[in-house]
């Protein structure tokens, strides 16, 4: 089986890394050359090749930012091998799973891993090991085409989930677009600080993933606009309960709220 990935950055490299590891020939595509090149330098594809040469492949993993993913899409299954798969791993799933719904062999997914670094440089063959891999196929998807793509997941060490989109939209604005608003903001409000550092562990925890890749990130949050939008309105909300707390000098309504959050944490913990 030739897998074919569109995208070598972290995540197409780390799907390289893995597969190779198991025995398959791995094609790249990237339109960044120092990726493309990283990328077989660690051995994480065998060579590079045009978008003609991956559409006919047996599988195709497109490792794309979310602005563009749907146009290379389009122009790779277009130009499809009569009995190619193709994947994605883009962050959202509504979009590209309504582009997909009438496309029986493109199964939507989503690896639930990665790192506050980005590039080949930093894939490793074990990214997504442990982890969920979320797959949001129609009811018109191929079922052996689903069959193939959870296989692969499956040999990444990792676990695959199927979810309708906006379920997993709404699931990674919380989980994960939020917390990388929060940790910019967090950036933020430490600029207005003088240079002496008090901070202790608990920062570096909340502010690790501040920063990586803007433009990745910039695409990421635009993809999922709606349902972020939603979500920092309800943080927004939480935000003004407590500083009416703070405000009204109500000590015992500010410890219920951070009581309830232990037991809110405890019970997520038991799940």
């Amino acid at each position: 089986m030739q897998i074919g990935i569109v995208g070598t950055g972290l995540i197409g490299a780390s799907i390289g890394l893995c597969l190779k590891a198991q025995g398959y020939e791995v094609v790249g595509c990237d339109t960044n050359k120092d990726h493309l090149a990283t990328a077989i330098r660690r051995t994480a594809i065998d060579r590079g090749a045009d978008l003609a040469e991956i559409a006919k492949l047996d599988v195709v993993f497109l490792c794309i930012s979310p602005s563009i993913l749907i146009p290379v899409a389009e122009e790779l299954y277009t130009n499809r091998g009569e009995l190619t798969i193709f994947t994605d791993c883009g962050s959202t799933k509504t979009e590209v799973a309504a582009w997909a719904a009438d496309k029986p062999m493109f199964v939507p997914g989503h690896p639930m891993a990665g790192h506050e670094k980005s590039g080949p440089s930093y894939a490793t063959n074990w990214l997504f090991r442990g982890a969920k891999w979320i797959l949001t196929p129609s009811k018109k998807t191929d079922k052996h085409a689903i069959s193939v793509v959870q296989d692969l997941v499956k040999k990444m060490e990792a676990t695959p989930v199927s979810i309708d989109p906006a379920t997993h939209d709404r699931q990674v604005g919380v989980l994960s677009h939020l917390p990388h608003v929060v940790a910019a903001l967090l950036i933020e409000a430490r600029n207005s600080l003088p240079l002496e550092k008090v901070s202790g562990g608990s920062w570096k925890d909340l502010t690790r993933v501040a920063g990586v890749d803007p433009n990745l990130w910039t695409d990421i949050l635009m993809s999922n606009r709606q349902e972020l939008d939603g979500i920092l309105g309800e943080y927004e909300a939480n935000i003004h309960k407590i500083r009416d707390m703070l405000s009204a000098n109500d000590r015992e309504a500010l410890q219920g709220f951070l009581q309830h959050i232990v037991v809110s944490k405890e019970r997520q913990n038991e799940s």
